[in-house]
């Protein structure tokens, strides 16, 4: 058994920042295609501001995600190694061992 006791906190966040990034790019287009059927549910002026509108909201909400995963990321892995150093040391794992060749070739170990 293997114990985490700390997160080293600026691996967590930039990796959560990824994966939100990640998580966003894949809802930009679901959210994309809602804005276009709503600007050709709407009429005038008002449908086409806010076809423009969910545009510019999707260039941001990739940037925004990221940054709230850096910094949720950040704000977990530090509560984490002062709930860990305070009340029993962290999370227990069970760890297998993984050689090289099989990160590498993405076997599983036998």
């Amino acid at each position: 058994m293997h114990r985490v006791a700390s997160l080293d906190i600026m691996s967590v966040a930039k990796t959560m920042a990824l994966v939100y990034f990640a998580i966003s790019l894949v809802l930009v287009p679901i959210f994309l295609l809602a804005a276009v059927a709503g600007a050709f549910a709407g009429s005038g002026a008002n449908a086409g501001f806010g076809a423009g509108l969910a545009v510019v909201f999707a260039i941001v909400m990739p940037v925004m995600y990221a940054l709230f995963g850096f910094l949720g990321g950040a704000l977990c892995a530090a509560i984490y190694n002062l709930v860990a150093a305070r009340f029993g040391g962290g999370i227990i794992a069970r760890l297998d061992p993984v050689l090289p060749a099989q990160v590498v070739m993405g076997t599983q170990p036998l």
